[in-house]
């Protein structure tokens, strides 16, 4: 994929499976047991999507690449309502275990998996975890694409700048995976390995690394490839859950969260169809505010009605919260500050940044 290449367009398939993935994490908190005891997994499926959705949107821009805008984007697209989703859980955490400034503080500065890995108490916040991660690669790959469309790229045409940050992502995914799995094998660290941005960040740089790779299966590969790998997905999501870092299974799930991506952008096959279709569309524009608030509304409700009519009930709480501030928060926040940051067009549905 190049700079500008107005070949990248924006996949609807994918705005579904984010919202399969935050499906499954609703499922794995609201009932671990009964559903989906490692829906957890959903999470390193999200993370290959927003390195590979952030990357593509990066690559895809015209004009030329600025480290600060990049971020200051990344900003836009997630604070607004993480803000709103944090004052909106204080309140509950004013009683009982829990310090609501540390809460706070940790959650608004993107530092709240080094505080989880100290053991504290976050609450329904602690899903918020993922995103510190997030923002943390968003620091990093902007330095990488610098690096190499910027300062690398002098002399040099846009296919070798392209294949400079190919290059560097897969090192930094090989790095990442391998730090996590000798940490695994040599020391029982569970929560230090679990939410360690250095550990976690595997899934991002492979998705940064897919942005990159312009090779699409055949249409026949793409449906076996798509069938095969939500199969897998899902097996293992229905697997006992462990608490540790498994080595196996999130590398499983990241790299068929790769064949995943590369299929659907194919746009084949029963499958595909039905996660572009509008209902499907629309809930995934609403996946990041429906991850955000899941876990309170889960608290709130499962915990006051422990059956299934309480997460059934909670389930829907949840979607409508979350079309409330993708409607009344992610979008208007975006378009104002908007005016603010150089206009780069590209080929990219808003909808489809994670």
């Amino acid at each position: 994929m190049r700079q500008g290449d107005s070949s990248f367009r924006y996949i609807p398939e994918l705005d579904g499976l984010r919202y399969l993935a935050a499906l499954s994490i609703f499922f794995f908190h609201g009932a671990t047991d009964r559903i989906l005891p490692s829906g957890s997994l959903g999470v390193d499926v999200f993370l290959v999507l927003s390195g590979f959705l952030t990357v593509s949107v990066a690559l895809a821009a015209q004009g030329s690449f600025s480290p600060v805008t990049f971020v200051a984007r990344r900003l836009v697209r997630i604070y607004p309502a993480l803000f709103v989703v944090t004052i909106a859980c204080l309140p509950r955490h004013l009683y009982g275990d829990f310090d609501v400034i540390l809460i706070a503080a940790t959650v608004l500065t993107f530092t709240s998996n080094f505080a989880l890995m100290e053991g504290a108490n976050l609450g329904s916040l602690i899903i918020t975890w993922s995103l510190a991660v997030e923002m943390h690669f968003y620091l990093v790959i902007s330095l990488f694409l610098w690096l190499a469309l910027v300062r690398g790229g002098s002399g040099r045409s846009r296919s070798d700048r392209i294949l400079r940050l190919q290059k560097i992502a897969l090192a930094a995914f090989l790095l990442t995976t391998a730090l996590r799995i000798a940490s695994g094998l040599f020391r029982d660290a569970y929560f230090e390995d679990y939410f360690n941005s250095l550990f976690r960040m595997s899934g991002l740089f492979l998705g940064a690394w897919l942005a990159t790779i312009r090779w699409r299966p055949s249409p026949l590969l793409a449906n076996i490839s798509t069938a095969l790998a939500i199969a897998i997905i899902f097996s293992l999501m229905l697997l006992p859950y462990k608490s540790g870092v498994d080595l196996l299974e999130i590398s499983i799930v990241e790299l068929c969260s790769v064949a995943l991506i590369l299929s659907l952008a194919t746009r084949t096959g029963l499958i595909a169809a039905l996660l572009r279709h509008p209902i499907m569309r629309m809930l995934g524009s609403w996946s990041y505010s429906f991850y955000l608030c899941h876990l309170l509304v889960l608290h709130l409700i499962v915990n006051q009605i422990p059956t299934y009519t309480g997460l059934a009930l909670a389930f829907v709480v949840s979607h409508v919260f979350a079309a409330a501030c993708y409607r009344y928060i992610e979008r208007p926040s975006a378009q104002a500050f908007r005016r603010y940051l150089p206009d780069h067009k590209t080929q990219v549905s808003p909808a489809s940044t994670p």
